[in-house]
């Protein structure tokens, strides 16, 4: 039996140098240091505006009209929702029918406007900010204008305005005539 004993303790002492003895795990990588330059700044471009086959298709431009009197003169005026002026209808105190849009475009001289059923291109005088023409309150366009099957737009070089008809342009058409 000792014999016995003595090959059990010569496997043992095998069998144990046949298990790699025990190391301490390799210390984690430290983190690399942050960049000391400016951050990356993402600018995203806008998407471009889409194109309608038909510029009535074309959702209206936000905001809305308000109409106002002045020393005799009548205005409707359509203005965006941080309040920015953006169009005027005015008659004025001779009932001169005048259209302005704003435009920062100083070479811009002509005003182009579409209704549902008329087109047609005025010269216009830039002046402080706006581009406006003229026109005589009894004209037919106006009409077009106020009755443009919702909307109607007015363009200046490579802006234009998709503006809802609603009563004010009327209002201020009907105090012309």
């Amino acid at each position: 039996m000792r014999c016995s004993r003595g090959i059990g303790a010569l496997m043992v002492l095998a069998l144990a140098g046949c298990i790699p003895p025990t190391t301490e795990a390799p210390p984690a990588p430290s983190p690399s240091p942050l960049p000391t330059s400016q951050p990356v700044v993402v600018i995203e471009t806008p998407p471009p505006a889409p194109v309608y086959a038909n510029w009535i298709d074309a959702p209206a431009t936000a905001g809305d009209w308000r109409w106002r009197s002045n020393a005799g003169e009548s205005f409707a005026e359509f203005s965006s929702p941080s309040g920015q002026l953006l169009f005027q209808l005015n008659c004025t105190v001779d009932r001169d029918m005048v259209l302005a849009m704003t435009s920062s475009n100083t070479s811009a001289d002509r005003l182009q406007l579409r209704t549902e059923t008329l087109e047609r291109t005025l010269a216009a005088a830039a002046r402080e900010g706006w581009l406006e023409t003229r026109l005589d309150p009894a004209d037919p366009f106006l009409d077009a204008m106020a009755f443009s099957r919702g909307r109607f737009m007015v363009e200046a070089g490579a802006r234009a305005l998709f503006l809802p008809a609603y009563p004010e342009i009327t209002r201020v058409i009907e105090d012309c005539r």
